[in-house]
Parts: structure tokens; C-alpha cells; sequence
């Protein structure tokens, strides 16, 4: 059998060969040749004729399709033999088990700057040969056939391939081949964009829910990432879930990971246990508060947002005296119309809390101006408090407008509270260049039986900007680091003020600080004399977030020494972070905390 796709006239690849001969173009290159062990190709920016290859996976993505085709080879190669074959906006008229001879250019295609580049054919002539072949059997990963690296991403700045040692290099020497998993263990479940993380299940676990632990001497570079989009919706496996059934996919690479481009559902996997927090949630037993991010919540969110939220605050949490938000959208969320409201934003969320049995809170925060604190465009997102008003006593005093930066006055007191912090500052906001600013924390003052308590409530910079571990720049470069240091400085001038002029004064720092706790930023509120409580929590429970498969935890509460000594309990509550987007309230988990002060 013998067909044309692309150009249907035979003609034109014998004249692409004679004209591709003529102009000193490799022709009959195998695919191997044109991988090469390295992650740019030999023949890169020159046209190929005659490669041959068994079309293993079809690619349909809107101005973006295409498929792999994948050529006999030695598993332990170097080398890799499969290869990205891109139709551009045209869906393919190839099928899997198609042997296909193709002409075309090679190129190295990058999505972003920070990206390494995938080895792709474009401007493809392609003639199927046969069809309906059987493919080969995908490579083993993991025990029982190729291990893949896990200490070392890359060691040397890209300047020599070993992918016996090299995660980095590892995936490269496989990238456009069908591989398999056989057992495996769920340690990221499917985020919103349908990416499941995997690691084989002879990788001990290290969380409570069986997942990995972020660690500054390790970086678990045998975690797997699987896109599981191309086969349907992504399965409602949980982290710590035991997948029995083979993983089959194509290596491929986009938005800094390289990831498996699934070829067949997941249909099924085994439980793992779930671990109950343990905590009380008996609203009488001294004061109870929380942080939680509640992933750019804005009135546009569906009901079953509202309601996921509501049960998770009044049943997980057993409705706290105090809550600190992160992520309030104002009122048009993603529309960037000029709205910075959130008052039906934090409506709607008080009246779905009251629904489930939860108290009638009271709201406070300050709309920040528009464009200016970050986050998704149009989405002006900011930190809030919800307030039990049966409980805490609010403190109101000369509500302070977004461009007014928070003084301390004698006493101590607040001179706004709510009140901004970080406003005008460099750290904070947008700079000459086009950075993003960054959500200011807000201060708020509450009586408990007269007591004063001060609350900061933070959301810093994230790690957005930074380069991805698996990215074109070795060693990464993460300068979002050094803006949360510089918050960190200024939020511990304020806290070392306060402290200065009451050291018993009962100080609560808390919020998504988008930082480890054994990082430098987090140390500068220690500096000052804050515990965070978080660090009394066991190891295998400290994590509050989980990103393609490590766990760690980003949100914190921090207190003064006045305040330490009344802890009764610290729990990072796991409602959200082990489960798939479809299944949770937000990526984060709430830290809950019971003082012993009486309300």
C-alpha cells in the first residue's frame, strides 16, 4: 500500500529528494541519527528525506497537531528513535500502526525561552507505506528496565550527556518513544490541566498519604509526569493510589517537564488509606483560627465552589473563630473590566458557610487598585479576613485606602486596621519592567476578652517566574527567592517595631508565604522572634501543597512569645492538596490552630 499525506503528489518527494540532494541535505537519515545523544540535533535547520518510521501516537491540539513515529532501535541507546512529527494546524490523516517514509525540515521548537527544545519534523512530506502494523513493545521504566536517574537532574550545565546519570539527559535520550510503568504510585494528583504524577512503586513514600516530601537534598527526579488529556478526562486517583495496571505512553516535553503523552485510559486504581488529621474541632475549646488559600475564589465561581469551601470551613476546620484568606478575586474575577470589589466575592462565600451550619462571619479587607497587586490579569487578588463576630470582638479604626502604607501608634495600636502593609514598597509593587506587584499583607486588630491581638495576613510573590528544574537554564535560576526575602524584611520591621514597644504583645503572622520553611525568607520572622508552628508539626504531615509531586508546605503561622506558650493545637488539615482539581475546594490545605485563650 502506498499513500500520500500532506501533499498527495509522489511527485513532489522524489523532486524534495533530487532538490535536497542537490542543496546538500541528508537524505535517508534515520531517526536515531537525527536525535543524536544530545538534546539539539546534528541535522537541526536542514531538510531530511526518507526517514522511515511506525506512527506509535497521534498529537490533536488546537495549531498544534501532529504524531510520533518511532523506528527499530537498541533499548539502551543514547539515542533516542522516536521522533515529534508536527502538521501544524492540520489534524493528521495518519492512524497508530501506520510505517510511514517522511521529508522534511528539522527543527528544535521551544514553547518558551526557558524551555529545552523538543527535536521535531515540520513542513513534512509524508507517504504511508503500510498499515494496520503492530507496534513494538513500549520501554520499561523503572524495575525490570531502564532505572531512571533519581538523584541528579543535571550536574554540568548541559555540557555532557549522560543519561545514566542525568534525569535531564535521561528523558532526552527517550524523547518521542513509547514507554511503559508497570506499578506505580500516585505522588501528584491530576492538577487542571489534566497532568497526573507518578513514581514507581519501589520509591519509598515519605508523606502521611504516601507521597514525596520536598527536601533541599533531594530532588526526586524519578517522579514521572503523565498528561492524561489525550485519552479523556483525568482519573480521580488520590495521592498515595497504587496504579496496577501498565502506564503506556510517548515521552514528550512542554511547559518545563517532560511528561508522558498517554495512549490509553487509566481505568483503575487501588486506595490507599486515608490518613483522619487529628485535631478537635469544639468551637468551645479556646480560640481557633486558620489560613487558607482559596484558589482565586471571585462571585463568577460556581455554587459547587461556594459549597466545597463551606463544608471544608465548617466541617474540616469545625468553623474557626477567625479565618485568613488568600486569593479573593474581586466581583468580575478574570475580567479585566476595572472592577476591584470582592463585597459579593466574600458574600457569597459567608452566606454558603452559613448554609452549612456555619456562623453568619463578619468580612474584612481593603480592594486593592487595579492591576497593581498581581495574581490572574483582571482577577485583583487580595488577602481577607473572616471574622466570628460571637466570638472576636473587630477593631475598626479608620479603614485604610489601598495607597495608604500602615503606621504603628503608641500604645501599641494600628492607625488603620484593616490597614495595608508594603504599599509604595519595592517589593510589593509592579517595577519598571513589567514585574508584577504583589498582594500587600494586611493588618488587622481583634479583642479577645479585652486582650488585643494583632494579625498580619500575607500572600508573597510565587515561585511563577522562576526557571522549572527540568528547564533549558542549569542550574535553575529562581529569583522569586529573593523577592519574598525582601518582603520577609519588611513584615519583620514591622513585627520587630511592635515587639519593641510591647515584647508581650500577642502578634499573629500567618497566610500563603509561597515558601519552605527551612528557606531564608521564612527565617527573617524568626529572626524577630516568631515561632512558626508549623514546625511542630511531624515531617510526614508538614505539607500543605503539592506540586508535580512533591509536597511541601507554603502556608505558615507565625506568633509571638507571648502567644507560643498558649498553643494547644497545629494541624495542617488535608482536604485538598492529595486530591484531583475536579475533586477539591483548592490546591491548598488549611493550617488550623486552638489556642487556649478563652473567647
Amino acid at each position: 500500500m502506498r499513500s500520500f499525506a500532506g501533499d498527495k503528489t509522489p511527485l513532489r518527494i522524489l523532486a524534495l529528494a533530487v532538490l535536497g540532494l542537490a542543496l546538500g541535505c541528508v537524505a535517508h537519515t534515520t531517526i536515531p541519527e537525527i536525535q543524536a545523544a544530545a538534546h539539539r540535533s546534528p541535522a537541526e535547520a536542514q531538510e531530511v528525506v526518507g526517514v522511515e518510521g511506525l506512527v506509535s501516537a497521534i498529537r490533536e491540539v488546537p495549531r498544534d497537531h501532529g504524531f510520533w513515529i518511532e523506528s527499530p532501535h537498541d533499548r539502551e541507546a543514547e539515542a533516542s528513535a522516536g521522533i515529534f512529527v508536527s502538521t501544524g494546524e492540520a489534524p493528521p490523516t495518519v492512524r497508530p500502526g501506520d510505517r510511514v517514509r517522511i521529508s522534511a525540515a528539522v527543527a528544535e521548537r521551544a514553547r518558551r525561552e526557558s524551555d529545552l527544545p523538543v527535536t521535531s519534523l515540520v513542513e513534512s512530506r509524508v507517504e504511508i507505506l503500510e498499515r494496520g502494523l503492530t507496534l513494538p513493545p513500549p520501554v520499561r521504566l523503572g524495575p525490570g528496565g531502564r532505572e531512571i536517574p533519581a538523584a541528579v537532574i543535571d550536574d554540568d550545565g548541559l555540557a555532557r550527556f549522560e543519561p545514566e546519570q542525568d534525569a535531564l539527559d535521561f528523558w532526552e535520550s527517550l524523547e518521542g518513544m513509547r514507554v511503559e510503568i508497570v506499578g506505580a504510585r500516585v505522588v501528584g494528583a491530576a492538577d487542571s490541566y489534566g497532568n497526573l504524577t507518578v513514581v514507581t512503586d519501589d520509591v519509598p513514600a515519605e508523606s502521611t498519604a504516601g507521597g514525596l516530601l520536598v527536601s533541599p537534598d533531594r530532588v526526586h527526579a524519578q517522579r514521572v509526569e503523565i498528561d492524561t488529556r489525550p485519552v479523556g478526562d483525568p482519573p480521580h486517583f488520590r495521592v498515595g493510589d497504587r496504579i496496577d495496571e501498565p502506564i503506556v505512553g510517548v515521552v514528550h516535553y512542554g511547559f518545563g517537564n517532560y511528561r508522558l503523552h498517554l495512549t490509553r485510559p487509566l481505568s483503575s486504581a487501588l486506595e490507599s488509606a486515608r490518613p483522619t488529621p487529628a485535631r478537635s474541632v469544639e468551637r468551645h475549646e479556646g480560640l481557633t483560627f486558620a489560613t487558607y488559600n482559596v484558589l482565586n475564589l471571585s462571585a463568577q465561581s460556581s455554587q459547587e465552589r461556594f459549597d466545597r469551601l463551606a463544608a471544608s470551613i465548617t466541617g474540616d476546620l469545625g468553623s474557626p473563630d477567625l479565618i485568613a484568606l488568600q486569593e479573593i478575586q474581586d466581583d468580575s474575577g478574570r475580567e479585566d473590566d476595572g472592577v476591584v470589589s470582592a463585597s459579593q466575592t466574600l458574600r457569597r462565600l459567608v452566606e454558603a458557610i452559613t448554609a452549612h451550619g456555619g456562623p453568619r462571619y463578619e468580612a474584612r479587607q481593603i480592594d486593592p487598585e487595579d492591576g497593581e497587586d498581581g495574581g490572574q490579569p483582571g482577577g485583583n487578588i487580595r488577602v481577607a479576613y473572616l471574622v466570628d463576630p460571637s466570638r472576636l470582638e473587630i477593631v475598626d479604626r479608620q479603614e485604610g485606602d489601598p495607597r495608604a502604607e500602615l503606621r504603628l501608634l503608641p500604645g501599641p495600636r494600628l492607625a488603620f486596621s484593616p490597614g495595608r502593609l508594603g504599599v509604595g514598597h519595592p517589593c510589593f509593587e509592579p517595577d519598571e519592567e513589567g514585574l508584577d506587584g504583589s498582594r500587600k499583607t494586611l493588618a488587622l486588630e481583634v479583642l479577645v476578652r479585652g486582650e488585643r491581638i494583632f494579625l498580619l495576613n500575607n500572600h508573597w510573590t510565587s515561585k511563577f517566574g522562576d526557571d522549572s528544574l527540568f528547564g533549558a537554564r542549569q542550574p535553575p535560576v529562581r529569583p522569586s527567592g529573593d523577592e519574598r526575602v525582601c518582603q520577609a524584611q519588611r513584615i519583620g520591621e514591622f513585627v520587630d517595631s511592635l515587639l519593641e514597644m510591647d515584647p508581650g504583645a500577642a502578634v499573629i503572622v500567618l497566610g500563603d508565604f509561597n515558601d519552605y520553611d527551612d528557606q531564608p525568607a521564612l527565617g527573617r520572622l524568626t529572626d524577630v522572634g516568631l515561632e512558626n508552628l508549623v514546625t511542630r508539626i511531624p515531617r510526614p504531615d508538614r505539607y500543605s501543597h503539592v506540586h508535580r509531586g512533591t509536597a511541601g508546605a507554603l502556608d505558615h503561622v507565625f506568633v509571638s512569645p507571648r502567644l507560643a506558650e498558649t498553643v494547644a493545637e497545629v494541624t495542617i488539615v488535608h482536604v485538598n492538596a492529595d486530591s484531583p482539581a475536579q475533586d477539591r475546594a483548592s490546591d491548598h490545605d488549611p493550617v488550623w490552630v486552638r489556642l487556649t485563650l478563652d473567647p
